[in-house]
């Protein structure tokens, strides 16, 4: 018969062989979810990325003018980035005729032809790998650049182009595994260890932890992994709750870097995903500005490579075509040499200027070539401007050309008829006789014909007209008054001491900047018959003075001054006595010989071009003094009056000549403010008839 403790620890033994198993077990059901959930997340993984790579292949293969290149490079950098993944491009004939890819990636397997044949995505495992293909198709754009393998003709939307494929090896999650198995295997012997040492021990410390030991796998075995067992003693019970503490930790942070590592995943794959397609949007956006650009200029713009076959042509070349009379679409010159389109007698000289450029490029220097090239449409000259310049690509190195065409026929013409216009221009400015300039507004001269050049010196070009002209520092005060740049005449003293009547034409160029056309007429000849005419009517021939029309002019325009600024002014009236009997005497001949001598004494005696003389009619004589005292105007008129007192005449009395000695009689008045013209003259007059009644010869005040 077994004792108590015996039972007891056989039971115990029986219990602890029981939850070994039961542990076992949860372990193994464990091991298999964890299993079950990397082996999924790694199949769906290698699903995402595909389906990613198929997107952005799809984006590259529409919107990218450069789509072959950049899904080789995106494919390249995805394999460099996951050294534990591998991702193909399974492609057609269709994608080699576009892109023209180096080496052809074959089907590996028969999963990849069902998917290629049915055009359905297929995911499977095989050589220690999870695999998903996913086929790319034609969508509404492709049938724009892809062909039909036999060239017959585009292909049809939904035409499988290729495949994507992706594969994501078995080793992380093997990895995880094993470790996960070597946890389980160092518990379960853990547990058996203990189980040996509880079989030893049968006292009542043992009954009761094991109970919340058992307690303890239980719920761990549920999967309450976060479970721990409070017992704190030194012994075997202790160590064994302090390893299955340890185990349940280790199990926990297994799973939890199990869940981190696949979110961690989720995101990365999410976030590269997005980062493709932003860079994909970017690139589509960048493309469409460019060619907006393109299309928007009226210029043909035809891209080629080193080549010389075509690339890109722009929407422009649909609008000038037809006026040309080429009926050749955009469509049928892409992928063709562009010399195939130039006619047979430029081809030659268009191949040497291609040859030129791209000979003459280097990294750094690259050269430009334009020419002029006319030709002959519908029997009429058309001019056309070429410009070849290198493509450049992002090292600064030369992978094509870029080819400008212009119409300019409109523009020469309009060269040709300003050439003959300014040709006209110029004969007629040479022909006239006239003088002709043209001033800027700054009064800058900027053109003279040959008769002015003759007249103020070859290189008068640049000088002021005002200095060149008048000899002056600053503009003349006709210009300077209204403007240099308005229509006007004027007439204009020069500095060879002739005169000019200048008539100014303003004229705006293209730019809208002002100018003036002057011609300047020669008037000197006509100012000196009319400073001669004008003196014939304001001078007294007989004496020489001024007459009484101007007398009256002048005096009044003195009193002016003398209202207005104060300075003294007299007038002095004179009056030969006895003229009459000498007159009736001697003759009128003698008599005019004396009024002649009175009026030029009058001139000798007075100041030069301050005081002024005049006759005033028959043998009456005034003379106005301007600022003049009253001192001043006696020393005048005691000189005029001594003067021809002592002056002796020689007439001639029934054949003899007679010597006779004449006297003049002279009133001074002084203007005060408020009298008129007529009160001053009064004034002057009556002093000079009281100076005769008071016998001649003698002067009076008024």
């Amino acid at each position: 018969m077994l004792r108590w403790h015996q039972k007891l620890t056989t039971k115990l033994t029986a219990l602890g062989l029981l939850f070994f198993l039961i542990l076992s077990f949860s372990l193994v059901w464990q091991y298999q979810l964890a299993h079950d959930r990397l082996e999924e997340s790694s199949k769906q993984e290698a699903i995402n990325q595909v389906e990613a790579v198929t997107v952005a292949i799809q984006l590259f293969t529409r919107e990218a003018e450069q789509g072959g290149e950049l899904i080789e490079g995106f494919i390249k950098e995805l394999n460099i980035e996951n050294n534990r993944s591998r991702y193909r491009i399974i492609h057609s004939p269709s994608i080699d005729n576009q892109y023209g890819f180096e080496e052809e990636e074959g089907f590996k397997s028969d999963q990849e032809r069902e998917a290629y044949r049915t055009g359905k995505p297929l995911s499977y495992e095989a050589d220690n790998s999870f695999h998903h293909v996913a086929p790319i198709i034609a969508g509404e754009g492709c049938p724009k650049c892809h062909k039909l393998p036999d060239g017959s003709g585009p292909i049809p939307v939904g035409y499988v182009l290729g495949l994507a494929a992706g594969s994501i090896s078995k080793d992380i999650m093997n990895e995880r595994l094993a470790a996960l198995r070597q946890v389980g295997v160092n518990g379960l012997a853990l547990i058996a260890v203990m189980l040996l040492a509880f079989a030893v021990f049968n006292n009542a410390f043992i009954v009761r932890p094991l109970i919340r030991i058992f307690d303890m796998i239980d719920k761990v075995s549920k999967g309450n992994l976060a479970e721990r067992i409070d017992i704190h003693s030194s012994d075997e019970i202790g160590k064994l709750a302090e390893d299955l503490n340890s185990m349940a930790e280790q199990l926990q942070t297994s799973f939890d870097h199990i869940k981190n590592w696949k979110d961690e995943l989720e995101k990365e794959v999410k976030r590269q995903t997005e980062e493709i397609m932003i860079q994909t949007a970017r690139i589509k956006s960048m493309n469409d500005y460019f060619q907006a650009v393109i299309d928007s200029t009226q210029r043909i713009i035809i891209t080629t490579g080193l080549n010389l076959v075509i690339d890109s042509v722009n929407a422009e070349w649909e609008e000038q075509a037809p006026k040309y009379d080429i009926d050749i679409v955009l469509e049928d010159m892409l992928k063709k040499p562009i010399l195939s389109f130039i006619p047979d007698a430029h081809r030659e000289r268009f191949r040497r200027s291609c040859d030129k450029v791209i000979s003459e490029g280097e990294p750094g220097r690259h050269e430009v070539h334009r020419e002029v090239v006319e030709m002959k449409v519908r029997g009429e000259k058309v001019i056309f401007s070429l410009t070849l310049s290198p493509l450049i690509d992002s090292d600064d190195l030369m992978v094509g050309l870029v080819f400008v065409i212009s119409d300019i026929t409109e523009v020469k013409r309009a060269e040709e008829q300003l050439r003959i216009e300014r040709n006209k221009l110029n004969a007629i400015m040479e022909g006239m006789g006239d003088n002709v300039m043209i001033v800027d507004s700054n009064y800058n001269t900027l053109f003279l014909n040959r008769i002015m050049q003759s007249t103020f010196g070859e290189k008068a070009p640049g000088r002021k007209c005002y200095s060149l002209i008048a000899g002056r520092d600053t503009p003349c005060d006709e210009c300077d008054k209204d403007g240099i740049i308005d229509r006007a005449t004027v007439e204009i003293e020069g500095k060879d001491s002739r005169y000019y009547m200048a008539t100014h034409t303003p004229i705006t160029d293209l730019d809208g900047n002002r100018s003036v056309i002057g011609v300047y007429k020669d008037i000197t000849f006509r100012k000196e018959m009319e400073e001669e005419l004008r003196n014939l009517t304001i001078t007294d021939n007989l004496t020489g003075l001024y007459n009484k029309r101007h007398f009256l002019s002048s005096l009044k325009k003195e009193m002016t001054r003398a209202e207005r600024q104060g300075p003294p002014l007299a007038l002095l009236f004179c009056d030969i006595d006895k003229f009459k009997s000498y007159n009736d005497t001697y003759g009128h001949v003698e008599g005019d010989v004396c009024l002649g001598r009175l009026g030029e004494l009058i001139r000798q005696s007075v100041r030069q071009d301050v005081d002024t003389g005049y006759r005033y009619g028959g043998e009456e004589f005034t003379i106005i003094l301007p600022n003049a005292s009253i001192d001043d105007a006696i020393h005048v008129a005691e000189r005029i009056r001594t003067s021809f007192a002592g002056h002796t005449f020689k007439p001639r009395l029934n054949g003899e000549e007679v010597s006779v000695n004449k006297k003049i009689s002279i009133g001074i008045a002084l203007y005060s403010k408020g009298i008129s013209l007529d009160e001053f003259i009064e004034k002057a007059d009556e002093a000079m008839y009281r100076a005769k009644r008071a016998g001649g010869d003698r002067y009076k005040l008024s």
